[in-house]
């Protein structure tokens, strides 16, 4: 979500309720924003109300929220740093794994823990023939115990 909570009325004066702004939000939606920049936290179903930029290419879908509390979508980007720079421009909120919120850090946007949501998988990708050694010794590693590994 952006770092700076847009001040009250900004890019939504001047329009009926309800009625979508030149940023797409409604006021409710500008509000919803405002109203979540200052916490900790959220709980997985909270940003129903809340406009997500979504990464086409590898993002978190509408989908992925509960169902008849899924988001409106705010738009679209088709790599991760046109994703970035959305949500940091203030156009709608991003989901992304906490590693990524670590690791790619920007200015403008500021993190929120997102509570009671669904567990990431991540695997681990090495080529079927001739990995590297070290590689196939990780791998056997984390398949040492799972069943019907490989």
């Amino acid at each position: 979500m952006p770092r700076t909570p847009l001040p009250a009325g900004s890019r939504t004066a001047g329009r009926p309720p309800g009625q979508a702004g030149e940023d797409g939000r409604t006021d409710a939606q500008a509000a919803a924003v405002r109203a979540v920049a200052r916490r900790r936290v959220l709980d997985r179903a909270e940003p129903a109300e809340l406009p997500p930029v979504v990464n086409t290419v590898t993002g978190a879908r509408p989908e992925l929220w509960p169902t008849g509390r899924r988001p409106q979508l705010a738009c679209t980007a088709g790599n991760f740093d046109e994703w970035l720079e959305a949500v940091a421009a203030g156009h709608g909120v991003g989901v992304a794994p906490e590693p990524v919120a670590q690791r790619h850090t920007h200015p403008g946007i500021r993190c929120l823990r997102l509570k009671n949501a669904p567990a990431v998988p991540v695997h681990l990708a090495l080529p079927a023939r001739d990995a590297h050694p070290p590689a196939e010794r990780f791998f056997a590693l984390g398949t040492a115990d799972a069943p019907g590994a490989r």
